[in-house]
């Protein structure tokens, strides 16, 4: 009975033989056909890698792409903003409304020119006005006289760089006065460096009354108003030479300053006297200038 236990089976011996020999083909087999495919998979891989580090090379050597017609269009249209803007500003900046709308002392004076011609109204310092035609900002607004159907602040008031620098300096500093002082001849002609009858006759206003010089041809103004009863621009006072605002205001009612004098001569419509306008600025608070008229030039 030993015996036969101890002695091995050939049929189990040569199966298990078997199944080695089948397990190392398997293998092998395994092996042999896993081989070219990994191998061809890693060669794919290498390619691609080198393909794409190939590209990536080619990408670096090829120049950045340029960001100057970016920039080029942003500048333009920043400049084309700013063109618009500059051209809107300057028009508003020529409408009578501007002034007002930074100055609170030009209230008043876009009030006066904005009333209706020919009936009553206010002035500057809030004075009734019988007649709104006497005070020439109101009259000059719309006429026929001129080659305008609407003259504007800035058609007298001449935008001067100097002028304006001056005044914007003196409305951030605060150092002005409200009510302003009237401006009368030279004033109102200084930062043109031009002589203060310049500011009614010119080359755009009252033409006519123009010398060869520029200046005013005063036997011309006489003779303009010849054909009224008592002339105001009559020349008998050789040595009393007025400027036209000191008669003709813009913004209140115009002063007939011959009844300073004439005590019997009508007063346009609208206007007032001599003394009225002595009385009315010595109540508006403001510095009083122009003629004063004294006794020794009543003759």
């Amino acid at each position: 009975m030993a015996d036969n236990n101890n002695e091995k089976d050939p049929k189990k011996v040569t199966s298990a033989s078997d199944t080695s020999k089948k397990d190392a083909s398997k293998e092998e087999n395994s092996a042999n056909s896993d081989t070219p495919k990994d191998a061809e998979k890693a060669t794919t891989d290498a390619q691609k890698e080198a393909h794409s580090h190939s590209a990536k090379e080619e990408t670096s050597d090829k120049p950045a792409p340029k960001k100057h017609k970016k920039r080029a269009m942003v500048v333009t249209i920043v400049v084309v903003v700013l063109v618009v803007a500059g051209v809107g500003f300057y028009q508003w900046h020529n409408t009578p409304q501007f002034c007002a709308a930074f100055c609170h002392n030009m209230d008043q004076y876009l009030a006066t020119y904005e009333e209706p011609q020919n009936t009553q109204g206010v002035d500057k310092y809030g004075n009734e006005v019988s007649n709104t035609n006497a005070m020439m900002a109101t009259l000059h607004r719309h006429n026929e006289t001129t080659g305008k159907s609407e003259i504007r602040c800035m058609d007298c008031h001449h935008a001067i760089v100097g002028e304006q620098v001056s005044e914007g300096t003196e409305w951030i500093s605060g150092n002005y006065y409200d009510p302003l002082d009237e401006r009368v001849g030279d004033d109102l002609t200084k930062w043109w460096g031009e002589p203060g009858g310049n500011f009614c006759v010119n080359e755009n206003c009252h033409a006519y009354l123009r010398d060869g010089n520029g200046g005013i041809n005063y036997d011309r103004l006489e003779a303009s108003t010849v054909w009224m009863d008592f002339n105001p621009h009559s020349q008998h006072h050789g040595d009393i030479q007025m400027a036209c605002t000191e008669c003709h205001k813009g913004h209140r009612a115009s002063v007939y300053m011959c009844t300073g004098c004439h005590d019997d001569i009508d007063v346009p419509d609208g206007w007032v006297t001599y003394q009225e306008n002595q009385e009315i600025m010595a109540n508006s608070g403001t510095q009083l200038k122009g003629t004063q008229i004294s006794e020794s030039m009543v003759r």
